[in-house]
């Protein structure tokens, strides 16, 4: 109760390649997040599975609809696409719901592992 359960990836937030480029794109504070606070102890949280109780899946819907409508985000400015759910999630988690969220097993198998004879 109160958590919010979510996709973990094998992969390091720091330094990410893919995730480093989103967070660029974002900007800002955002960014400045990224580069400063983000440790090797970070996980990469997938948005691929998010569940948790209704109260506090509102609470982190709001705020996911909230940043990536930013109109600071680097993006917003030139008029990219928006493809940043995955860095507003991690940032929303790390930086709101800390102590709040639960990823990896038993909630799920190793990402792109394949675990097909888990129990």
């Amino acid at each position: 109760p109160g958590k919010i359960y979510v996709g973990g990836e094998n992969d390091r937030l720091r330094k990410h390649p893919w995730m480093k480029a989103r967070f660029q794109k974002m900007g800002g504070k955002y960014n400045s997040w990224y580069s400063s606070k983000v440790t090797d102890k970070m996980k990469i949280l997938n948005c691929g599975l998010t569940g948790g109780q209704r109260d506090i899946m509102l609470k982190l819907l709001r705020r996911m609809t909230e940043v990536l409508q930013d109109p600071s985000l680097a993006v917003r400015q030139k008029s990219e696409d928006i493809n940043l759910n995955m860095a507003a999630l991690n940032y929303i988690l790390y930086n709101e719901f800390e102590g709040k969220f639960v990823y990896g097993s038993p909630m799920h198998s190793s990402y792109k592992r394949f675990e097909n004879k888990r129990k």
